[in-house]
Protein backbone atom coordinates (compact mmCIF):
# COMPACT_ATOMS: atom_id res chain seq x y z
CA UNK A 1 0.00 0.00 0.00
CA UNK A 2 2.10 3.34 -1.24
CA UNK A 3 2.36 5.98 1.79
CA UNK A 4 0.33 9.06 1.70
CA UNK A 5 1.64 12.01 0.35
CA UNK A 6 0.93 15.30 1.70
CA UNK A 7 -0.33 16.35 -1.61
CA UNK A 8 -3.61 13.69 -0.69
CA UNK A 9 -3.48 14.62 2.34
CA UNK A 10 -4.33 18.19 1.84
CA UNK A 11 -7.09 17.14 -0.92
CA UNK A 12 -9.05 15.25 1.29
CA UNK A 13 -9.22 17.68 4.02
CA UNK A 14 -10.47 20.40 1.35
CA UNK A 15 -12.56 17.92 0.02
CA UNK A 16 -14.27 17.60 3.74
CA UNK A 17 -14.29 21.58 4.11
CA UNK A 18 -18.27 22.91 3.86
CA UNK A 19 -19.32 24.67 1.02
CA UNK A 20 -18.77 28.41 1.22
CA UNK A 21 -21.51 30.36 2.33
CA UNK A 22 -24.17 32.40 0.36
CA UNK A 23 -23.06 35.74 -0.35
CA UNK A 24 -25.30 38.35 1.78
CA UNK A 25 -26.30 42.07 1.06
CA UNK A 26 -23.57 44.38 1.59
CA UNK A 27 -25.63 47.51 2.05
CA UNK A 28 -25.17 48.74 5.57
CA UNK A 29 -26.51 52.63 4.96
CA UNK A 30 -29.37 53.59 7.14
CA UNK A 31 -32.85 54.34 5.39
CA UNK A 32 -34.55 55.57 7.98
CA UNK A 33 -33.67 58.82 10.19
CA UNK A 34 -34.79 60.21 14.08
CA UNK A 35 -37.70 62.68 13.95
CA UNK A 36 -36.58 65.98 13.35
CA UNK A 37 -33.21 65.01 12.07
CA UNK A 38 -34.40 63.56 8.02
CA UNK A 39 -31.67 62.04 5.67
CA UNK A 40 -31.38 65.01 2.81
CA UNK A 41 -32.85 63.37 0.03
CA UNK A 42 -30.39 63.80 -2.51
CA UNK A 43 -28.13 61.77 0.43
CA UNK A 44 -31.43 59.23 0.71
CA UNK A 45 -31.96 59.18 -3.11
CA UNK A 46 -28.00 58.06 -3.72
CA UNK A 47 -28.63 55.30 -0.37
CA UNK A 48 -31.65 53.80 -2.05
CA UNK A 49 -29.88 53.88 -5.66
CA UNK A 50 -26.78 52.05 -4.43
CA UNK A 51 -29.18 49.64 -2.52
CA UNK A 52 -31.15 49.24 -5.83
CA UNK A 53 -28.30 48.68 -8.06
CA UNK A 54 -26.73 45.57 -5.97
CA UNK A 55 -29.74 44.08 -5.31
CA UNK A 56 -30.40 43.90 -9.24
CA UNK A 57 -26.69 42.05 -9.01
CA UNK A 58 -28.23 39.75 -7.21
CA UNK A 59 -29.47 36.47 -7.90
CA UNK A 60 -32.65 34.45 -6.57
CA UNK A 61 -31.75 31.29 -4.41
CA UNK A 62 -28.22 32.52 -4.23
CA UNK A 63 -27.75 34.68 -1.46
CA UNK A 64 -28.58 34.77 2.40
CA UNK A 65 -31.72 35.88 2.87
CA UNK A 66 -31.73 37.47 6.31
CA UNK A 67 -29.31 40.03 4.93
CA UNK A 68 -32.33 41.60 3.51
CA UNK A 69 -34.68 41.82 7.07
CA UNK A 70 -33.44 45.45 7.90
CA UNK A 71 -33.15 46.84 4.86
CA UNK A 72 -36.59 45.13 3.95
CA UNK A 73 -38.53 46.30 7.19
CA UNK A 74 -37.02 50.03 6.17
CA UNK A 75 -38.63 49.99 3.14
CA UNK A 76 -41.58 49.06 4.51
CA UNK A 77 -41.50 52.12 6.70
CA UNK A 78 -44.46 55.26 6.63
CA UNK A 79 -41.39 57.43 5.98
CA UNK A 80 -40.73 56.02 2.57
CA UNK A 81 -43.75 54.65 1.41
CA UNK A 82 -45.16 58.06 1.63
CA UNK A 83 -42.30 60.36 1.39
CA UNK A 84 -43.31 63.83 -0.25
CA UNK A 85 -40.43 63.06 -3.10
CA UNK A 86 -41.32 61.71 -6.20
CA UNK A 87 -37.69 60.16 -6.35
CA UNK A 88 -38.08 59.18 -3.01
CA UNK A 89 -40.89 56.91 -3.71
CA UNK A 90 -39.84 55.60 -6.73
CA UNK A 91 -36.60 53.87 -5.79
CA UNK A 92 -38.63 53.19 -2.66
CA UNK A 93 -40.31 51.18 -5.01
CA UNK A 94 -37.68 49.32 -7.12
CA UNK A 95 -35.72 48.56 -4.18
CA UNK A 96 -39.34 46.53 -2.97
CA UNK A 97 -39.94 44.95 -5.96
CA UNK A 98 -36.36 43.46 -5.61
CA UNK A 99 -36.99 42.52 -1.72
CA UNK A 100 -40.32 40.50 -3.43
CA UNK A 101 -38.09 38.98 -5.78
CA UNK A 102 -34.61 38.00 -3.83
CA UNK A 103 -37.13 36.48 -1.53
CA UNK A 104 -39.71 34.97 -3.21
CA UNK A 105 -42.09 32.84 -2.81
CA UNK A 106 -42.23 34.09 1.06
CA UNK A 107 -42.20 37.97 1.31
CA UNK A 108 -40.31 39.12 4.20
CA UNK A 109 -43.70 41.26 5.23
CA UNK A 110 -47.11 41.13 6.64
CA UNK A 111 -50.24 41.45 4.95
CA UNK A 112 -50.28 45.31 6.36
CA UNK A 113 -47.10 45.99 5.01
CA UNK A 114 -48.17 44.46 2.11
CA UNK A 115 -51.32 46.47 1.51
CA UNK A 116 -49.45 49.57 2.23
CA UNK A 117 -46.32 48.69 -0.46
CA UNK A 118 -49.05 47.56 -3.14
CA UNK A 119 -50.78 50.89 -2.02
CA UNK A 120 -47.62 52.49 -3.16
CA UNK A 121 -47.00 50.56 -6.74
CA UNK A 122 -50.80 50.38 -7.38
CA UNK A 123 -52.24 54.02 -6.71
CA UNK A 124 -48.56 56.13 -7.64
CA UNK A 125 -46.22 54.20 -9.30
CA UNK A 126 -47.88 52.67 -11.94
CA UNK A 127 -50.32 54.85 -13.04
CA UNK A 128 -47.54 57.18 -13.66
CA UNK A 129 -46.35 55.25 -16.55
CA UNK A 130 -49.19 56.93 -18.40
CA UNK A 131 -46.13 59.64 -18.86
CA UNK A 132 -43.22 59.00 -20.67
CA UNK A 133 -41.70 62.04 -20.12
CA UNK A 134 -42.12 61.47 -16.18
CA UNK A 135 -38.39 62.08 -14.86
CA UNK A 136 -38.48 59.06 -13.10
CA UNK A 137 -40.34 56.76 -16.07
CA UNK A 138 -36.98 54.40 -15.86
CA UNK A 139 -38.29 53.66 -12.22
CA UNK A 140 -41.68 53.21 -12.89
CA UNK A 141 -40.97 50.47 -15.91
CA UNK A 142 -38.27 48.98 -13.90
CA UNK A 143 -41.23 48.34 -11.10
CA UNK A 144 -44.14 47.26 -14.21
CA UNK A 145 -41.17 44.63 -15.90
CA UNK A 146 -40.59 43.09 -12.32
CA UNK A 147 -44.38 42.69 -11.27
CA UNK A 148 -44.81 41.13 -14.59
CA UNK A 149 -41.83 38.36 -15.16
CA UNK A 150 -41.49 37.81 -11.36
CA UNK A 151 -45.25 37.60 -10.92
CA UNK A 152 -45.26 38.95 -7.36
CA UNK A 153 -48.32 40.45 -8.36
CA UNK A 154 -49.82 37.76 -7.35
CA UNK A 155 -49.38 38.54 -3.13
CA UNK A 156 -52.29 40.88 -3.85
CA UNK A 157 -54.52 38.25 -3.77
CA UNK A 158 -53.44 37.19 -0.42
CA UNK A 159 -54.21 40.60 1.19
CA UNK A 160 -56.69 40.99 3.39
CA UNK A 161 -59.34 43.63 2.30
CA UNK A 162 -57.45 44.13 -1.54
CA UNK A 163 -60.42 44.80 -3.51
CA UNK A 164 -59.78 48.48 -3.41
CA UNK A 165 -56.48 47.66 -4.93
CA UNK A 166 -57.37 44.78 -6.68
CA UNK A 167 -60.06 47.72 -8.92
CA UNK A 168 -57.41 50.37 -9.03
CA UNK A 169 -54.84 48.15 -10.81
CA UNK A 170 -57.58 47.01 -13.27
CA UNK A 171 -58.72 50.38 -13.91
CA UNK A 172 -55.86 52.01 -13.68
CA UNK A 173 -54.34 49.96 -16.51
CA UNK A 174 -57.34 49.17 -18.66
CA UNK A 175 -56.97 53.81 -18.55
CA UNK A 176 -53.88 53.32 -20.19
CA UNK A 177 -54.11 50.64 -22.58
CA UNK A 178 -57.03 51.94 -24.13
CA UNK A 179 -55.58 55.78 -24.16
CA UNK A 180 -57.77 56.91 -22.01
CA UNK A 181 -54.45 58.06 -19.76
CA UNK A 182 -52.60 60.53 -21.90
CA UNK A 183 -49.28 62.14 -20.78
CA UNK A 184 -49.50 66.16 -21.40
CA UNK A 185 -46.50 66.11 -24.08
CA UNK A 186 -47.91 63.24 -25.76
CA UNK A 187 -45.59 60.92 -25.61
CA UNK A 188 -46.17 57.53 -26.43
CA UNK A 189 -45.41 54.35 -24.14
CA UNK A 190 -43.56 51.47 -25.57
CA UNK A 191 -44.78 47.91 -26.94
CA UNK A 192 -43.11 46.55 -23.68
CA UNK A 193 -45.67 48.68 -21.67
CA UNK A 194 -48.61 46.91 -23.06
CA UNK A 195 -47.24 43.07 -22.98
CA UNK A 196 -46.35 43.96 -19.07
CA UNK A 197 -49.19 44.93 -18.20
CA UNK A 198 -51.52 42.54 -20.33
CA UNK A 199 -49.35 39.78 -18.45
CA UNK A 200 -50.84 40.95 -15.41
CA UNK A 201 -54.00 41.43 -15.65
CA UNK A 202 -54.21 37.99 -17.45
CA UNK A 203 -52.19 36.44 -14.27
CA UNK A 204 -54.40 38.36 -11.53
CA UNK A 205 -57.79 36.66 -13.74
CA UNK A 206 -55.72 33.32 -13.95
CA UNK A 207 -55.15 33.17 -9.70
CA UNK A 208 -57.58 35.09 -8.21
CA UNK A 209 -60.22 32.17 -6.96
CA UNK A 210 -62.80 35.43 -6.87
CA UNK A 211 -62.40 39.00 -8.00
CA UNK A 212 -64.25 42.05 -6.73
CA UNK A 213 -67.66 42.48 -8.95
CA UNK A 214 -66.26 46.00 -9.79
CA UNK A 215 -63.45 44.50 -11.53
CA UNK A 216 -65.48 42.21 -13.32
CA UNK A 217 -67.58 45.13 -14.68
CA UNK A 218 -64.40 46.44 -15.41
CA UNK A 219 -63.67 43.93 -17.68
CA UNK A 220 -66.84 43.38 -18.91
CA UNK A 221 -66.29 47.44 -19.74
CA UNK A 222 -63.38 46.12 -22.24
CA UNK A 223 -65.22 43.91 -23.93
CA UNK A 224 -67.80 46.16 -24.83
CA UNK A 225 -65.85 48.97 -26.22
CA UNK A 226 -65.93 47.20 -29.44
CA UNK A 227 -69.54 45.80 -29.59
CA UNK A 228 -71.90 48.07 -31.42
CA UNK A 229 -74.52 46.89 -28.83
CA UNK A 230 -72.74 48.41 -26.53
CA UNK A 231 -73.97 52.20 -26.86
CA UNK A 232 -77.31 51.83 -29.16
CA UNK A 233 -78.66 48.14 -28.35
CA UNK A 234 -80.01 45.94 -31.32
CA UNK A 235 -82.74 44.60 -32.57
CA UNK A 236 -83.11 41.08 -33.54
CA UNK A 237 -84.59 37.67 -32.58
CA UNK A 238 -83.16 38.29 -29.21
CA UNK A 239 -84.28 41.26 -28.42
CA UNK A 240 -84.32 40.48 -24.52
CA UNK A 241 -80.35 39.87 -24.85
CA UNK A 242 -79.63 43.75 -25.80
CA UNK A 243 -76.58 44.98 -24.16
CA UNK A 244 -77.00 48.38 -22.86
CA UNK A 245 -74.64 50.68 -20.96
CA UNK A 246 -75.02 51.07 -17.08
CA UNK A 247 -74.05 53.58 -14.66
CA UNK A 248 -70.45 52.11 -13.69
CA UNK A 249 -70.05 52.05 -17.79
CA UNK A 250 -71.11 55.49 -18.60
CA UNK A 251 -67.89 57.25 -19.82
CA UNK A 252 -67.73 53.85 -22.11
CA UNK A 253 -66.45 55.36 -25.77
CA UNK A 254 -67.18 53.08 -28.72
CA UNK A 255 -64.28 52.61 -30.31
CA UNK A 256 -61.95 50.26 -32.51
CA UNK A 257 -59.21 49.49 -29.87
CA UNK A 258 -55.43 48.91 -30.24
CA UNK A 259 -54.11 45.64 -30.67
CA UNK A 260 -52.68 45.17 -27.20
CA UNK A 261 -56.04 45.67 -26.26
CA UNK A 262 -57.41 42.63 -28.26
CA UNK A 263 -54.32 40.43 -26.70
CA UNK A 264 -55.64 41.16 -24.00
CA UNK A 265 -59.49 40.25 -24.79
CA UNK A 266 -58.50 37.19 -26.35
CA UNK A 267 -55.83 35.96 -24.02
CA UNK A 268 -58.42 36.68 -20.90
CA UNK A 269 -62.12 35.24 -22.40
CA UNK A 270 -61.25 32.11 -22.18
CA UNK A 271 -60.51 32.26 -17.93
CA UNK A 272 -63.00 35.12 -17.97
CA UNK A 273 -65.91 32.69 -19.43
CA UNK A 274 -64.82 29.77 -17.13
CA UNK A 275 -64.89 32.39 -13.86
CA UNK A 276 -68.01 34.03 -14.80
CA UNK A 277 -69.70 32.36 -17.45
CA UNK A 278 -73.55 34.00 -16.21
CA UNK A 279 -71.81 37.56 -16.55
CA UNK A 280 -69.95 37.19 -19.95
CA UNK A 281 -72.09 34.71 -21.94
CA UNK A 282 -73.20 37.52 -24.31
CA UNK A 283 -70.52 39.51 -24.29
CA UNK A 284 -68.14 39.73 -27.42
CA UNK A 285 -64.73 39.06 -27.63
CA UNK A 286 -63.93 40.06 -30.82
Amino acid sequence: MPARTAGSTTATMELDEPQHELPGLQFNEPLLWRAGKPIAIAELLRRLQALSKEMKGMEQEENERESFSTVAKELASPNLLGHKDKGVKAWTACCLVEILRLCAPDAPYTGQQLKDIFNLLITNILPSISDPSNAYNPQHLFVLNSLAQVKSIILLTDIPSSEPLMIALFTHFFDILAGSAKSSSGEQYGKNVELHMTSILVTMVDESATLPSEVIDVIVAQFLRTDPRALSGYSGKNKKNATTVDEKQSTLVLKELPPQHIIWQRRSATLARRKWPDILANTSTT
